[in-house]
């Protein structure tokens, strides 16, 4: 069974963000549909490529074939598989996170500077972390006890979310967290 998403989600039809410039929040609408659409057309193009069936990346995932169809039609990558299961899916494929989702040079971040990054926008800012958690719309209770699993546990949006608020791109987070997966798979 695939593990439940640990991020308390509040639904914002618009949400602030932080301008590092202008040391204010501003507030813009949720990117929904524009980045999504790629790597939904491209998962099925990435499956099919690999001569891979639904039935298969399903399996390989430990999802229906129902909910993998679902990751393919519909926005659902970014919603309702952690990113320890997008890495699981980008496995399964054979392919790396870039090929996915873009963003092949970017320099990635780890959980623990993506936490120092975010207590460092604490500070600067004089924000609480509750303030910041009610800013993004997700609980970081469980990012704080332990950054490499919190970090694995979000979703796509809430890596957006989180990254964005302290303006690193969440692909960054992702790559990173790949690495330390196959250094964890490396060492053990």
């Amino acid at each position: 069974m695939a593990p439940a998403l640990r991020c308390s989600f509040s639904v914002y039809t618009s949400y602030p963000i932080l301008d590092h410039a202008s040391s204010a929040f501003t507030r813009r609408k949720p990117s929904i549909g524009i980045m999504h659409t790629p790597a939904k057309e491209l998962l099925k193009k990435i499956r099919e490529r690999a001569s891979l069936s639904v039935s298969q990346v399903s399996r390989c995932l430990g999802i229906s074939e129902a909910s993998y169809y679902d990751l393919e039609h519909f926005e659902d990558l970014y919603d309702c598989l952690s990113l320890r299961e997008v890495l699981k899916l980008v496995h399964c494929l054979s392919v790396k996170p870039h090929v996915l989702f873009g963003d092949e040079h970017i320099q990635i971040i780890t959980p623990d500077e993506l936490l120092k990054a975010m207590q460092d926008i604490l500070v600067i800012k004089k924000m609480s972390l509750s303030d910041f958690e009610e800013l993004i719309g997700w609980d970081m209770k469980e990012f704080l006890d332990c950054p490499l699993k919190g970090a694995m546990n979000w979703n796509i949006d809430c890596a957006k979310d989180v990254c964005d608020a302290i303006n690193l791109n969440w692909r960054a987070l992702l790559y990173g967290l790949s690495v330390a997966e196959l250094d964890g798979q490396s060492k053990g």
